[in-house]
């Protein structure tokens, strides 16, 4: 999901941003589960993850300094991620217009 902060004009377009960024996927057991702030150059934002073989489970929340606003839900079915990896594709994020 991608959205623009400074372009939320109206109720629909809030709206639409908030349900998007308040679903959480699955990311698997509440027991294991883990959230992490993190800054990477200019970005920042959140990860709630959880590492459990056999699968991997993400939710970034990524803010960026020009207010572009980006939600990314990585399953890694086999579990070959960590997050070095996660925060390699987060850096790549970017708005287009």
């Amino acid at each position: 999901m991608y959205a623009n902060l400074n372009k939320v004009n109206n109720i629909t377009d809030a709206f639409f941003v908030i349900m998007k960024s308040v679903f959480t996927p699955d990311i698997g057991s509440q027991n294991i589960s883990r959230v992490i702030k993190f800054k990477l150059g200019e970005k920042r934002g959140f990860v709630s993850y959880s590492m459990a073989k056999p699968n991997n489970f993400f939710d970034c929340n990524v803010l960026d300094p020009q207010g572009n606003f980006f939600k990314v839900y990585i399953k890694d079915t086999g579990g070959r991620l960590d997050l070095n990896n996660v925060f390699a594709i987060i850096s790549t994020l970017k708005a287009v217009d």
